[in-house]
């Protein structure tokens, strides 16, 4: 027969044993030690200084002193010393220190929830909160994760969240609330077309964007008002640049220029005498700018104090006494600096030019970068405009300093309306071209008699026009068309530019 029981080993009465109050009482106070084990910490390796009669501890790992070498067993303080039990493979205990309910594995204590491995039909779980029988599922907490599981753990790499309703006139949505009010819902609400739906004080909603679920149609019942998108009722013109990306170049692909508009249309070159072309993005680059396939040169060949390349933007009351952004991505040859200057220029006899308030000197290097600037343009009350009225735009590449030669490169240049840059604006070729003919266009002519009126041209101001000899002017001050005072004889190519 056994001296000791098999699980808690509690000593055993022998026959006639003497004293056996003795043992009776050793195995009473092993059942007061290990029943309803509650123990006060798991992380000492020294016994506390002070202990009480009756307290619990699980010895810590490199445990010293009266603890020396009883790793993991249960310690207990009573008649003034401690006495051990050595615990079997799933014994539990709560932890005080930590409230949570840990276990043995056989080699080491652990809490019991790095074990769970399910939970079946749970009536409700609340994550640092209280679940409610109208929200049996609810969570407290600034941060929460859904993440694929991995092919290398068995899983697809794929993640996909179902949310399903009962029936079509059923309800399924995402409410977002602001301090426990409902301000926003997304989802399908009373049937099947996604709804993205706004309110304000949580009880009725309006149906900002329905998408059918069944042709995929897009209405905005509430209206779309554009201006927020595209400062206009027409998309395509939030960007006041013309031919910002450089796709268009009718002058021509390459020039040699001093103080005079550019090879590139719209744009002008100031300062010493520089090259201006029209580059390819390499494909490399063309992910950077969806928007282009060229990006501008200008190669310094003259050195000047200030190189600049500029646009000017027609009519001085665009922009007036409203804040802009002007954004563009900028490179150079050699690492240096460059300057921005916008002016309002009120026109040939209008009021004195008025210069903004300048931008400090911007650090560029030989890789691309995007950059912005954000404005706000005076107002135009009490000035004198007159025709030819403008706002000047101007990317000084050298910033003052007269060393500086080499090329610079830039690409997607944007001025629009508010105080941060948006993505570059797209707008087709045929557009971008019919903007820029408004100031410089060439044709081609063939005149078989003198006094033929010639095409319907529109442009900005009666063009002056070059090529094709001395024989054709424009008709008129609206110059919406040109008369030729002879014949040509053959095709003849005129270059007409009405720039600012």
């Amino acid at each position: 027969m056994d001296d000791q029981s098999t699980n808690i080993r509690l000593p055993y009465l022998i026959p006639d044993q003497a004293q056996k109050h003795v043992t009776v009482n050793e195995s009473l106070g092993i059942l007061d030690d290990l029943i309803l084990l509650t123990i006060q910490s798991s992380d000492l390796t020294t016994p506390p200084a002070n202990p009480i009669a009756g307290q619990r501890y699980i010895v810590a790992d490199n445990a010293t002193a009266d603890w020396a070498g009883r790793e993991t067993q249960i310690a207990v303080f009573r008649d003034e010393a401690w006495g051990f039990h050595i615990p079997d493979a799933g014994w539990t205990a709560w932890n005080i220190e930590n409230s949570e309910m840990i276990f043995f594995d056989g080699s080491q204590w652990a809490a019991i929830s790095t074990s769970i491995n399910s939970l079946e039909q749970l009536q409700s779980l609340g994550i640092g909160t209280q679940a409610s029988s109208s929200n049996p599922f609810s969570a407290k907490l600034n941060n929460a994760l859904f993440a694929a599981k991995d092919v290398s753990d068995g899983g697809s790499g794929d993640m996909r969240l179902a949310l399903n309703k009962e029936t079509s006139s059923n309800i399924l949505s995402l409410l977002f609330q602001s301090a426990w009010v409902g301000k926003a819902e997304i989802g399908l609400a009373g049937n099947d077309s996604l709804a993205f739906r706004t309110s304000s004080d949580g009880n009725s909603f309006l149906d900002a964007l329905v998408m059918d679920n069944s042709t995929g149609i897009v209405d905005f019942p509430q209206g779309i008002q554009s201006s927020s998108i595209n400062n206009g009722p027409l998309a395509g013109f939030r960007n006041l640049v013309i031919n910002g990306n450089f796709s268009i170049a009718e002058r021509t692909l390459s020039s040699i220029v001093s103080n005079r508009p550019a090879a590139i249309d719209r744009w002008y070159y100031f300062g010493g005498v520089c090259e201006i072309s029209r580059q390819d993005l390499p494909p490399g680059e063309l992910e950077t700018f969806p928007c282009s396939s060229h990006f501008a040169r200008f190669d310094v060949q003259t050195k000047a104090n200030w190189q600049g390349f500029a646009q000017r933007i027609e009519n001085v009351t665009t922009l007036a006494n409203s804040t802009a952004t002007l954004s563009f991505h900028i490179r150079a040859q050699t690492a240096t600096q460059f300057h921005v200057y916008i002016f309002q220029n009120f026109g040939t006899n209008g009021s004195p030019q008025l210069t903004l308030p300048p931008f400090v000197s911007q650090p560029v290097s030989t890789s691309w970068q995007k950059v912005s600037f954000t404005t706000t343009f005076p107002s135009i009350a009490g000035k004198t405009i007159d025709t030819n009225s403008h706002i000047i735009m101007v990317i000084y590449a050298n910033a003052g300093s007269p060393d500086q030669d080499g090329y610079f490169d830039i690409a997607n240049v944007q001025l629009e309306p508010g105080s941060a840059p948006s993505p570059m604006e797209y707008r087709p070729p045929a557009i971008e071209q019919a903007l820029c003919r408004r100031y410089f266009r060439k044709m081609d002519v063939f005149v078989p008699d003198s006094q033929a009126q010639l095409g319907i041209i529109n442009m900005r101001s009666a063009p002056t026009i070059t090529g094709g000899g001395t024989g054709f002017s424009p008709n008129g001050t609206t110059a919406n068309s040109l008369i030729a005072s002879q014949a040509t004889g053959a095709i003849q190519t005129l270059s007409l530019d009405a720039e600012l």
